[in-house]
């Protein structure tokens, strides 16, 4: 979809470095960890209980955006 908003961890250097023709609308490139973009949702490599928690909004697993960030929130303090 070449009109959704985006992020990645890979960047333009990254192709021109392995000489390969980089696929990503970079006009559309967001500088964030996660974006959500009507039904696209991406997210950089370090967000990826972000990216859990925003699929899991979108398909309305939570009843409230507080609910959401205390979920989170408490998914970050867990020690495995």
């Amino acid at each position: 979809m070449n009109n959704a908003h985006y992020t990645t961890t890979l960047t333009e250097d990254f192709f021109v470095s392995q000489n390969m023709e980089d696929p990503f609308p970079r006009k559309n490139y967001l500088a964030k960890d996660i974006v959500r973009d009507k039904h696209v949702i991406t997210a950089k490599y370090n967000a990826f209980l972000e990216f859990g928690a925003e699929i899991c909004d979108w398909f309305g697993f939570f009843n409230s955006p507080a609910e959401k960030t205390e979920s989170l929130h408490a998914f970050k303090m867990v020690n495995c």
